[in-house]
């Protein structure tokens, strides 16, 4: 398994994600991972809670840093569903992906997406295509 330095290196490539929503990964561990944005102004949307396209970002974030900890697999998205069921206007969310299952070819997770207080405010599923590193 990647350390969390190692995984944030990788992800930081990701520029947009990084550098742009300011989305951070603060915990990973074996398929796992927890990332958080810090809402801005520029998060928002013009009836001022959360833009969808951030929490899907914060999600797909989540989603990569989790499939990609291994150090044996490269995984990618290519399908992803995401619910939103609560509007959010502050504070920090919170991104916990979890695997539902693994194979050798396709993974599938769950991210929940909750807000300062723990309420669930959006959740993705997502499968991704993985493909063995070549060493």
């Amino acid at each position: 398994m990647l350390t969390l330095e190692q995984i944030r290196m990788i992800m930081a490539k990701d520029r947009y994600a990084t550098e742009q929503t300011g989305i951070t990964i603060d915990e990973i561990g074996p398929d796992t991972a927890v990332c958080s944005m810090q809402i801005k102004p520029y998060h928002l949307n013009a009836y001022g809670t959360v833009m969808g396209g951030a929490i899907f970002t914060l999600a797909d974030l989540c989603f990569a840093a989790a499939a990609n900890n291994s150090g044996e697999y490269i995984a990618m998205s290519f399908e992803c569903n995401i619910t939103f069921l609560r509007a959010t206007r502050t504070g920090t969310l919170h991104a916990t992906a979890v695997p539902l299952k693994i194979g050798n070819n396709i993974c599938f997770y769950r991210i929940d997406i909750t807000d300062d207080e723990g309420t669930l405010t959006a959740q993705a599923s997502v499968t991704g295509s993985r493909q063995a590193i070549k060493k």
